[in-house]
This record gives structure tokens, C-alpha cells and sequence, in this order.
């Protein structure tokens, strides 16, 4: 739990909430806190020992992200205005992002992080960043506005957000020396990327389609059945489905499930996942 410390100042008595520098406990959820009647701000990151480390400084919309590990999350600090991501294990904090208008952090579409964690991208218009959290370099992408997927090799996502770009906007792929492609076939900007880079998970209206992350031809599909939303890929075979009765691992290839249990049932708005067992 977070430490309080007592201490003066002119007579007066001064109460801080000093939250943990550093911890080795995966954060399994984070949670908005401090809702008045318009807004929230801050969040609170549950972690696996059931200990609670805040970030009261960490803007609700856009909300955290917190990588598949659960020891990185990314988030807008509302202290600075900076989009920062925070290593739990050590406590480093590296910014992504100079100091913002008001107007440039309402613009930001959203946080990914690579599967491994050493990615960590935030998306805005009309050029989005990417940082390498052992590095802390950062490079702009210019022309991409929604970044949904990144691999080591390769960067995916939608480029022209602004208004006139239309409603099928195409994916692309992007890589490492700038240059890129279309994935054909494909115009979803929610689009989900496997572990391993080379599948994408995408809703089509009854169906979740797996298709080759590069060529767009279809590997696997199933229907949407009870899932209410997928969540992520939880290994290179598996996505983690939300059901009104809780989670499941879905077998997309073999149209397979298994019940996934250490999984908070609560999901939405306020709400995000960290750590899954696998």
C-alpha cells in the first residue's frame, strides 16, 4: 500500500502519500479513480500482491495502456501535459512526448505497446511517436495518425484520420527505414496484432477473421458468438473474449475455448486489463 508521511511545515502538519518507487508485482488492472460529477482523473494500478500503486496525476481519456507483461504502462500526465510510460520495476520514466497544448493532448487517438514491451507508441494528428523505452529515442512517423500494432520490424497503422479521409481507412504497414505498404484487403483501424507479428485479429460484423499480417489472405475465422469484445491475443493462437459471464481463451483456428480464470470480471469504461496468465 502506498506509505504516509508525517511532517511539518511552519507549525503545520503536512500529510504526503509517497506510492511506490519501484515494485516487481505485475499490475493485473487499472482502475479511474477520483471521478467528480463531470470527470475523473488518476488512476489506481492493482497489482498481482493485491497492493494498490497510484498514478493521480495520469489524464483518464485517453485511458492507460498497460503492457502484456504488467509491469509498463503509458499515460497522459495531466502534471506536465507529456505523454509518459513508467517502468514499475525499477521506476524509470521516460517521456514520449514534449509538453503539449491543451488542443494536441485532446488530440491524442491512443497508447500501444509491442508485445515485449520495449515499443511503447502514442497516436495523434497528423504524426504519431514511437519510443524505445531501453533507449528512450523516439522517432515520428510521419503521416500515420492511429498506430495499432509494433513489432521490431515493422509498424502498423492508418494514415489520413483528418476529415475528407473517409470511412475505409487502409491499413499499412511501415518499416524501419520509413518506407511501407498496404496490407491488402484491409481498411480496419482496430485491427489486434499477435505476439509474433504475423497475424491480425479483425471484426468483421458477425465474424473475428485472423488474417497474415502482411499479405492480408485469411488464416482463420470464427463467429462472434456470446464475445462481447476481444480483448487481445493471449499467446499466437488464442484472443481473450469478454462474456457477460467473464473471460474465455478462443482458439480461433480450432474454434476451441477454455475458461481464463484470475481475471477481474469488471470491463469498460474506466477500466483496464494488465497481466493475463497465459
Amino acid at each position: 500500500m502506498a506509505a504516509l508521511l508525517l511532517a511539518t511545515a511552519g507549525g503545520v502538519l503536512l500529510l504526503l502519500v509517497l506510492w511506490p518507487r519501484s515494485t516487481g508485482q505485475p499490475i493485473v488492472y487499472g482502475k479511474a479513480s477520483h471521478c467528480g460529477a463531470t470527470n475523473c482523473h488518476g488512476w489506481n494500478l492493482h497489482l498481482a500482491s493485491g497492493e494498490v500503486y497510484p498514478l493521480p496525476y495520469a489524464a483518464t481519456e485517453p485511458p492507460i495502456v498497460i503492457s502484456d507483461d504488467g509491469h509498463r504502462v503509458v499515460y497522459l500526465d495531466l502534471a506536465d501535459r507529456r505523454v509518459v510510460a513508467r517502468d514499475l520495476r525499477d521506476g524509470t520514466v521516460r517521456s514520449l512526448s514534449p509538453a503539449l497544448t491543451a488542443d494536441e493532448a485532446a488530440d491524442i487517438g491512443g497508447f500501444v505497446f509491442s508485445h515485449g514491451g520495449g515499443l511503447v507508441a502514442y497516436s495523434a494528428q497528423p504524426d504519431s511517436r514511437i519510443m524505445d523505452f531501453g533507449t528512450g529515442k523516439v522517432r515520428t512517423i510521419a503521416g500515420i495518425c492511429q498506430v495499432f500494432g509494433l513489432s521490431r520490424d515493422l509498424i502498423w497503422g492508418v494514415p489520413r484520420c483528418g476529415p475528407g479521409s473517409g470511412e475505409n481507412r487502409r491499413i499499412v504497414a511501415i518499416r524501419a527505414d520509413g518506407s511501407g505498404f498496404l496490407v491488402p484487403g484491409l481498411d480496419d483501424e482496430d485491427a489486434l496484432l499477435s505476439p509474433d507479428g504475423r497475424q491480425l485479429l479483425r471484426d468483421d460484423v458477425d465474424y473475428y477473421e485472423a488474417v497474415d499480417a502482411v499479405t492480408g489472405k485469411r488464416l482463420a475465422r470464427m463467429k462472434s458468438g456470446g464475445c462481447e469484445r476481444i480483448e487481445r491475443w493471449l499467446n499466437n493462437r488464442e484472443v481473450l473474449c469478454e462474456r457477460s459471464n467473464g473471460y474465455q481463451a478462443i482458439d480461433i483456428a480450432r474454434a476451441t475455448s477454455r475458461t481464463v480464470t484470475g481475471v477481474p470480471a469488471e470491463w469498460g469504461t474506466g477500466f483496464v486489463l494488465g497481466r493475463v496468465e497465459r
